[in-house]
């Protein structure tokens, strides 16, 4: 019996081993390295998770990759971007990818500071001119230097592609140094990662919309700005972008009694940083 028993373990273990063997593929890299490895993950456009030994798993990204050998179905490729998921038998395909895809939720999220620059477009002032006597004799008009600063925190929530592109919907909360005191932009955003493979990749950016100001007075916003992207991992992006806004005074949102200040214009620039988390 027990010979038995001894000769049903050898026997399990041997398929065992041989099925995992079956199941490694071979990674041919542009460097001239190949490895045999089982492939455990699949991210499109991005890397393979492959398992070299038992606790030994690397991310190779497709940029490393020359052309991959499947022997558990005996098909190559000298485009690892064109295989699927049902070419890796060993993938295990989790369920967000079969209800998502390549489509995902992300919430932006920053700290914006900025400082007026040129001219109020639009808005002058009359100063009276007064001689010896204090009369009036005449007004002066001036247009008045846009020196103020502002600040204040934003979030955008919307939809990410591949890493790469995001479109949403932002609100933020804006201080200024002036008389324009508070207001709260509404905005569509639109971000692009240009190199959504890289650890580190260019920014760019561009969001639009209005802005409630105190004393219902409103606004259209235009921001713009290009920066940097850090990937930390594969849920969080930090960056930094060297940003422009643009806001336009468009009049009166309420009977509030609030003047009417339509055709004022004012340019800043500045710093937006913050983070994106992938859910």
């Amino acid at each position: 019996m027990k010979k038995i028993l001894l000769l049903l373990t050898l026997s399990i273990s041997t398929l065992v081993a041989f099925s995992q063997e079956v199941r490694k593929s071979k990674i041919y890299l542009k460097n001239g390295d190949v490895l045999t490895a089982r492939i455990v993950g699949y991210k499109p456009q991005e890397s393979f998770t492959i398992e070299i030994s038992v606790n030994a798993v690397v991310d190779i990204p497709f940029n490393d990759i020359e052309y991959i050998v499947l022997d558990a179905n005996n098909k190559n490729t000298s485009k690892p971007a064109e295989l699927k998921a049902s070419d890796i038998n060993t993938m295990p395909v989790s369920k967000e990818k079969k209800a998502y895809g390549d489509f995902y939720f992300e919430s932006v999220n920053e700290g914006v500071v900025g400082l007026g620059v040129g001219k109020i477009g639009g808005f002058t002032i009359d100063t009276p001119l007064i001689d010896q006597w204090g009369g009036i004799y005449g007004y002066d008009k001036q247009t008045i230097p846009n020196t103020t600063s502002f600040g204040g925190v934003y979030s955008a929530n919307g939809i990410g592609y591949k890493n790469w592109a995001f479109a949403g919907i932002g609100i933020g909360a804006m201080g200024y140094s002036d008389d324009i005191g508070f207001s709260v932009p509404f905005m569509l955003d639109i971000r692009a990662r240009l190199m959504p493979t890289k650890k580190i990749s260019p920014l760019v950016m561009v969001s639009t919309g209005i802005a409630y100001h105190k004393g219902s007075v409103g606004s259209f916003d235009l921001n713009d700005g290009a920066g940097v992207s850090l990937k930390l991992n594969d849920q969080i992006n930090i960056h930094a972008l060297l940003a422009h806004s643009y806001m336009r005074y468009y009049g009166r949102l309420s009977a509030s009694g609030a003047a009417v200040l339509d055709g004022i214009y004012y340019n800043y620039f500045g710093v937006r940083m913050g983070a994106s988390f992938r859910f």
